[in-house]
């Protein structure tokens, strides 16, 4: 069945005259079974597209564009069994969205903008939303965007995945862009992207089966990137402030990781390649970096960062590891290798100058503490043995402390004050 919708150009010749209805299009086309497509395009000014194309069994095409003006379109394209979109554009000055399916038993929902224009404020400008999903079962997507410069591109291409996207921005008209880029292809994964503000930029590759990734951002120039591939693994992100960037890479088996940051000019890198890692970042401050990289089994890494001025790193590549580091005040760097097994290395920097940590362990079972304030510290701590102990605390300022343990259950302790 071939649609050509003169009935409603017609309508829309009698409210604004033949130069609208010229700019105003609408075109159905189905062939198959229970095939249907519904346009309603009201009050439209200037050009207003809409498309709807279904071939297969029970697909569900809708769009819906209120009074859109100063261009619109809506596509959407099924084939397959059961598909279904839904297209709801309103207060969308520029145009945008456009959905194709071929999956069996897709869902799709764009909501762009709110009601209105004229007296009515209205949450629009240039807002694009591109969906496309292949092969599989049981897709789904929904995408919501409000004020402003919005674009959502989200693909899909295996089983069982979702991905939802909302998007406010701030309204301001400078058609500041959001960006939510999802590419999805494996096995019930799962994105959520949350955006407010202006200039944020999201990118989120997953492949595997049973990968996570929640990403949330409010404020001003900010990019998240996580990458995941592998079974089970899981990453949040939380963002708030300016300024910002924060990587995820995850290749495994059960990873976790989770990164907070709140204020501005921060940078944080986790690295996930082994099996049940976890990985946990708080930032809160300026000025600040966190990196994680944990390649072996098991190993447990938590960095807090509350300051300016801050760099913690934490690299494990053995197993049963425990890393915990602290710092706060302002011009702190901690740095904790573990290559063994089953060491545990405790950090607690309370920073007013340049203060270095340092701690070394390759070998298992080992333990080191170490905490440090005043100024210009530093504190380096190797063990390379088993079941050693080291403990160093400094308060005053100007010192260095060393401690390098190459046996067995050696015992080394070292105050200044």
């Amino acid at each position: 069945m071939n649609v050509k919708l003169s009935a409603l150009a017609l309508g829309i010749t009698l409210a604004y005259g033949a130069t609208a209805a010229m700019a105003t299009e609408a075109v159905i086309d189905q062939s198959g079974d229970n095939n249907r497509g519904y346009i309603t395009q009201t009050n439209n000014h200037e050009s207003t597209e809409a498309s709807v194309y279904a071939s297969g069994n029970s697909n569900t095409q809708t769009i819906y564009q209120n009074r859109v003006r100063n261009g619109s379109w809506a596509y959407a394209e099924a084939s397959g069994n059961r598909n279904n979109a839904t297209i709801t554009q309103e207060g969308l000055n520029h145009g945008g969205a456009s959905v194709v399916q071929s999956a069996s038993r897709s869902t799709t929902i764009i909501d762009q903008g709110e009601s209105g224009w004229g007296r009515r404020t209205s949450e629009g400008s240039s807002q694009w939303a591109h969906v496309t999903q292949n092969s599989g079962l049981d897709h789904f997507v929904y995408v919501n965007q409000r004020g402003d410069g919005m674009r959502t591109r989200i693909t899909q291409d295996g089983y069982d995945n979702s991905a939802r996207v909302y998007q406010d921005g701030d309204g301001g008209g400078t058609a500041r862009f959001l960006h939510a880029n999802i590419d999805q292809n494996g096995r019930d994964l799962d994105v959520r992207v949350e955006q407010e503000g202006h200039t944020l930029t999201a990118n989120v590759n997953q492949e595997g089966w049973g990968n996570s990734a929640d990403v949330e951002m409010d404020g001003r120039r900010m990019v998240a990137n996580i990458d995941q591939d592998g079974l089970r693994n899981s990453a949040r992100l939380e963002m708030d402030g300016r300024d910002m960037t924060a990587n995820i890479t995850q290749d495994g088996i059960g990873n976790r990781a989770d990164v907070e940051m709140d204020g501005r000019d921060m940078v944080a890198t986790v690295n996930q390649d082994g099996g049940l890692n976890s990985a946990n970042v708080e930032m809160d401050g300026s000025d600040l970096v966190a990196t994680v990289s944990q390649t072996g089994w098991g190993d447990r890494a938590r960095v807090e960062l509350d300051g300016r001025n801050l760099s913690a790193t934490v690299d494990q590549s053995g197993a049963g590891n425990r890393a915990n580091v602290d710092l706060s005040g302002w011009g702190a760097d901690a740095t904790v290798l573990q290559s063994g097994a089953f060491n545990v290395a405790n950090v607690d920097i309370r920073s007013r100058g340049d203060v270095t940590a340092f701690v070394d362990q390759s070998g298992s079972g080992n333990l080191a503490d170490v905490e440090l304030r005043g100024s210009n510290l530093i504190a380096s701590v190797d063990q390379s043995g088993h079941r050693n102990r080291a403990y160093v605390d400094i308060r005053g300022s100007g010192t260095s402390a060393y401690i390098n343990q190459s046996g067995n259950r050696n015992l080394g302790a070292i105050v200044q004050r």
